[in-house]
């Protein structure tokens, strides 16, 4: 299991970009996109905040040898539309935290 923290300015593409990651994925007809669409949950904060939006990206299970790299999953189904999108979501980052994890319980 991995899990990916993402922490964007509040007034930022990020939730554009995110809604277009889950929609690439769910559009993707690789046999490979659909085990990764079908693992890959995506997580907003519910608690509100001036400073920050806080993403949760969940990956269990991981697909062993795939490519997580969202600006790719991205460019696989919107092209055209990626570089805009990366450059607005790569401007408002505050942080990004890759982990994995192992489970307790």
């Amino acid at each position: 299991m991995r899990a990916i923290r993402a922490v964007y300015h509040p007034a930022s593409a990020a939730g554009r970009a995110v809604r277009s990651l889950a929609q690439a994925l769910d559009a993707n007809s690789d046999p490979v996109r659909r085990q990764q669409a079908a693992a890959w949950r995506m997580l907003r904060s519910s608690e509100p905040s001036r400073d920050a939006v806080v993403y949760v990206f969940l990956l269990d299970p991981v697909v062993p040898r795939a490519d997580y790299d969202p600006v790719r999953v991205l460019s696989e189904s919107l092209p055209a539309e990626v570089q805009p999108l990366y450059d607005k979501l790569k401007a408002s980052v505050i942080r990004v935290e890759r982990m994995a994890l192992t489970k307790l319980r």
